[in-house]
């Protein structure tokens, strides 16, 4: 501590269950991915003095910012039966024959329903701050403040809110429509998000925070590399996103109200 750190290679265990030494000759570049990154980091005592403590191992580089400032791009799906006759993907998701055929109808040359786009998306502005002028986001802002107290500080970073929030090309939040129902209630798969259980056939649009403001954190668990790091990406911790998404949800209805 206190000098200067130098990494002269990575140890790893394979799947064999052997340890393995390597020396790198010029350096050592570590993309791991936004929760291995800094895990491994903070495995070979880079991170919190504090966590690193908790967990027996010795610090160093003590740098607190290791895990800090995650950001996720929140969304909301929301799912809608479809009118009567008309079939979405929950039909052959039911069927399994029907998707084998659908399946072999792509890979053949790309025809059937696995062939067209799926998800269609659009990036959307805040709705309500469309009009020149409007008070529109000025009242938000007194409402829903980026940080507390008074300063340059603030007044800095509520420029760059107004400045994202009102730009002529500037999209807040991601519209995505599926054509088949999603539950993700009590579910951490995918595949078992999208399994049509409810009778029917639906469409699901999607919302998805383009700038979120609310910050989250990972971290390890334990000092042991096969033990997976606590993620907490605190989704809408920052009131400025819950603002932003509920009126996103909000303009799905006028969406759906809409002819096409």
């Amino acid at each position: 501590e206190g000098s200067e750190v130098f990494t002269s290679g990575v140890s790893f265990t394979s799947k064999s269950a052997q340890t393995h030494n390597i020396t790198a000759k010029k350096e050592v570049i570590l993309s791991a991915g936004v929760f291995q990154s800094p895990q491994l980091l903070e495995l070979s005592g880079i991170g919190s003095r504090d966590l690193l403590a908790q967990h027996g191992i010795k610090v160093i580089v003590e740098n607190p910012n290791v895990g800090e400032n995650l950001q996720d791009h929140a969304y909301v799906p929301i799912s809608f039966e479809a009118a009567e006759g008309v079939p979405t993907a929950d039909s052959f998701l039911r069927d399994p024959e029907m998707l084998k055929t659908f399946m072999q109808m792509y890979e053949k040359d790309g025809s059937g329903p696995l062939g067209g786009f799926f998800i269609p998306m659009a990036q959307t502005k805040l709705p309500g701050a469309f009009t020149p002028g409007s008070s529109f986001l000025p009242d938000l802002m007194k409402k829903v403040s980026p940080i507390k107290g008074n300063g340059k500080g603030r007044t800095e970073l509520e420029k760059i809110t107004m400045d994202l929030l009102s730009q002529e090309d500037g999209a807040t939040c991601l519209h995505q429509l599926a054509k088949a129902q999603l539950n993700i209630a009590g579910h951490t798969q995918f595949t078992k998000m999208i399994a049509p259980t409810t009778p029917g056939d639906f469409i699901t649009l999607f919302v998805s925070l383009n700038h979120p403001f609310s910050r989250g954190n990972t971290h390890i668990a334990s000092p042991s590399v096969s033990t997976h790091p606590r993620i907490d990406p605190k989704y809408f911790s920052h009131p400025m996103d819950i603002e932003i998404i509920a009126r996103h949800i909000q303009l799905l209805s006028k969406l759906l109200d809409t002819y096409p």
